[in-house]
């Protein structure tokens, strides 16, 4: 494809899962992103993760996909309060 927000990524079971890009953070050892996945019922939602030589795309459904972002807010307001509380 040569739209750099739109890729397909071929899976072990022989399906190909195409990726939109919805956003994407270069580190300096890794990237993060995360997009919609069309074609891959019941998984609407993908997280990409890449640190150092290790790559990792899950496939993830909305409900999923939401039930991370609220953990991964969680913990960060969680650190906060104890640090505020000391």
């Amino acid at each position: 494809m040569d739209d750099i927000n739109k890729y397909t990524v071929d899976l072990d079971d022989g399906r190909t899962a195409t990726c939109i890009r919805g956003d994407r953070i270069d580190y300096v050892d890794g990237v993060f992103e995360a997009g919609i996945v069309e074609n891959l019922p019941p998984e609407t939602h993908y997280l990409r993760i890449e640190k150092g030589d290790d790559l990792k795309v899950i496939f993830l459904r909305q409900d999923e996909f939401f039930a991370i972002q609220l953990v991964m807010s969680s913990v960060n307001f969680s650190f906060e309060m104890l640090d505020k509380a000391d």
